[in-house]
């Protein structure tokens, strides 16, 4: 059971101290610009951070119809896993829904 949260003005009390410091900065970090990077900083925070800058951050699918395309590992983890249903278990004579079109991932 999780432990009830005593709220003040809509946030928990352990975030009193993190907000009062954002108000306290408010004015300062609206009226200034932060330093801009060189290109070097900012090629070391995507080498560092970024999925697509990581080394080993991307591999080739081994499986199916996009066998050889590189994309990133977690993507990769999950074309090639084990399916969740038990084809034993699956009977394509038997259909439980009839559709024209199925859009798996819209987004």
């Amino acid at each position: 059971m999780m432990a009830e949260l005593k709220l003040i003005n809509g946030y928990p009390e352990y975030m009193r101290e993190s907000i009062k410091l954002v108000e306290k900065t408010r004015n300062k970090r609206l009226n200034t610009l932060p330093k801009q990077m060189t290109m070097e900083e900012r090629d070391e925070v995507l080498r560092t951070y970024h999925p697509d800058y990581v080394e080993g951050g991307k591999r080739a699918i081994r499986i199916g119809q996009n066998k050889g395309d590189i994309a990133p590992n977690e993507v990769v983890d999950l074309l090639e896993a084990y399916p969740v249903i038990e084809p034993d278990e699956l009977n394509l004579n038997e259909i439980d829904y009839d559709v024209d079109i199925l859009i798996i991932g819209g987004g």
